[in-house]
């Protein structure tokens, strides 16, 4: 029997919300918390072909001087979405990076240090490629909810 919801326990703090799993996990358990739902996926019937990293959300909190990660995974087969959340301090928002689990992560984090200035350290080439610089000076985040021009 597939049993999500024991997997994804092993992994920090689990519920279920809607048609969703989440995942709570602290920032520096984050890439062991994306080895282990790798891992945890290999180990399902379905195999780990099944499991898809689709993106990384970033959400400025300033009021709780946090910036939350959210880490999109699906489970095809069984039509099971995770999330894995972790936040990090605003004032030095650092978390390891995934490249080395997932090496298609590279462009989700260079997205999330472009827009919201997390820096995700071991990325291979943290770069800001959207918000070129003659438009943006390196210390601008426009999706900080204090940015302004």
């Amino acid at each position: 029997m597939w049993d999500l919801q024991s997997l994804l326990s092993q992994i920090g703090e689990v519920r279920r919300v809607g048609w969703r799993w989440e995942v709570r996990v602290p920032p520096e358990k984050i890439s062991d918390s994306v080895s282990k739902l790798l891992k945890a996926a290999g180990m399902m019937a379905s195999g780990p072909q099944d499991l898809h990293f689709a993106t990384i959300v970033g959400i400025d909190k300033p009021d709780a001087g946090e910036i939350e990660l959210v880490y999109h995974f699906m489970f095809h087969k069984n039509k099971e979405y995770v999330l894995i959340r972790t936040s990090v301090k605003r004032d030095n928002p650092e978390v390891a990076s995934i490249t080395s689990v997932i090496p298609g992560a590279e462009m989700n984090e260079n997205e999330v240090y472009d827009l919201l200035g997390v820096r995700f350290i071991g990325h291979p080439n943290l770069r800001k490629p959207f918000m070129t610089p003659e438009n943006f000076r390196s210390d601008e985040f426009p999706l900080r909810k204090d940015w302004r021009r």
